[in-house]
């Protein structure tokens, strides 16, 4: 596979990283009737390129799914029984954000002798302590993967940004650049330091780089194109009149569905239109009903030759629907696949952050108001403050206002009512 690749390369001599896998593989697929290569043809993702890189230079160590970094974390977490303040609690909730945190620390290439170094320069003992909890763990967590001989995805990033950097500084090109005379950076609108990083050195030995951006008026990110990808490019002097910057203009959608995504993702909202049959509601008796009906209408299309992976099913809760879609979609002779993973509700803290929300629009009922300020993910000084909101008088906002009903309880005097108004 790996020479079948190289020869695709070798072929293209154009090296695409493109945003997602899917963008990937099209533009695989569309190569095809051209040259007649699938593999290798020169397009990948940024964790392809980065697995391919990571091969050829020699970066050794089993890469971690998340779900297994998970877990070294966890065990990494029980290494350090002595942890204080509010990193002491061992929920799952705590071990995703500890590991989103260590991510984000990891993508930005700071370490945990950097993130120990910045706590000692963080004003306020609290926040020092926790920066140096969050520094413990890390190092913990890094430990523990050493000992495995393994690495994260962010590891791996790591590892082939510096192998890279040493080929930079030797003027040696690992095969996968050798035989490529030029890079192009397809859509990838926010690279992060260790991408960067890679690029960067990819760039300064190929010594032609393209970045292509879709610059239709509608496409809100494209306007930030430059302040977030090409001038990170440029500022670099060494680079800088190596990397052109590509804007490609594109018709997007049109008719209802344009009119529709417009009124849901641009301010002001577009003004109604009529209807040109591109969106069409459809009714049916029942659940099963429904699915058959979206079935048919999925197995006319692929008949029509449309592509498979351009379509989708959404729903806002795919739970009820699961048993039915896999029993239709095998009626149908439809090739189906759910996406995997914790669905947002799962979670405490967006579920938390949903009924924040709703408090507001139904302006602040007492009751949801005292849930959520009594609630651990809104943690507050004051103890009693769900008591105190019932002692000022407060029931909505639509009855008396929380600002005047805190006023009449620092009226009133007393030390609850001093402390519920500050």
């Amino acid at each position: 596979m790996e020479a079948a690749e190289q020869q695709g390369l070798r072929a293209a001599g154009v090296l695409t990283v493109y945003p997602t896998a899917l963008a990937a593989r099209a533009a695989r697929r569309a190569a095809v009737p051209a040259s007649g290569v699938l593999l290798g043809s020169g397009a990948l993702t940024f964790p392809e390129l980065t697995d391919a890189l990571a091969g050829q230079l020699g970066v050794t160590g089993r890469v971690l799914a998340p779900e297994l970094a998970a877990q070294v974390l966890e065990v990494a977490v029980r290494d350090l029984p002595d942890l204080s303040g509010p990193l002491a609690g061992r929920g799952r909730g705590l071990l995703r954000e500890l590991q989103s945190a260590i991510d984000e620390l990891k993508a930005a290439r700071i370490g945990p002798d950097e993130l120990r170094d910045a706590a000692a320069a963080v004003p306020g003992f609290e926040a020092a302590l926790r920066i140096a909890e969050l520094a413990r763990v890390y190092r913990a967590y890094e430990r523990r993967l050493n000992a495995l001989g393994a690495l994260d995805r962010h590891g791996r990033e790591w590892a082939v940004a510096e192998r890279l950097a040493e080929c930079v500084a030797r003027g040696e090109r690992p095969p996968l650049v050798a035989a490529t005379r030029r890079l192009v950076f397809a859509e990838v609108y926010d690279f992060s330091v260790l991408q960067f990083l890679i690029a960067t050195a990819l760039i300064h030995l190929v010594g032609d780089a393209e970045l292509v951006t879709f610059a239709h008026p509608e496409n809100v990110d494209a306007t930030r194109f430059l302040d977030r990808t090409w001038n990170r490019f440029v500022a670099s002097e060494t680079i800088a009149e190596q990397v052109l910057p590509s804007f490609v203009v594109r018709g997007g959608r049109h008719g209802s569905l344009a009119v529709a995504l417009r009124g849901l993702f641009s301010q002001p909202a577009a003004p109604a239109a009529a209807g040109d049959g591109s969106i069409r509601l459809l009714v049916a008796p029942h659940r099963y009903g429904e699915v058959e009906a979206v079935m048919r209408d999925v197995r006319r299309r692929l008949e029509a030759g449309a592509d498979p992976e351009r379509m989708a099913i959404l729903a806002r809760d795919l739970g009820p629907y699961a048993e039915l879609l896999d029993d239709v979609a095998g009626r149908f002779r439809v090739p189906l696949s759910f996406r995997r993973g914790i669905a947002p509700l799962a979670s405490g803290a967006v579920r938390e952050a949903l009924g924040l929300v709703r408090c507001a629009l139904d302006a602040l009922p007492r009751v949801r108001l005292g849930a959520v300020v009594d609630s651990d993910y809104f943690r507050l000084r004051q103890l009693r403050a769900a008591r105190l909101l019932e002692e000022a008088g407060f029931v909505s906002d639509a009855v008396s206002p929380l600002e005047v009903c805190l006023e009449r309880a620092a009226t009133r005097g007393g030390r609850d009512g001093e402390r519920l108004a500050r």
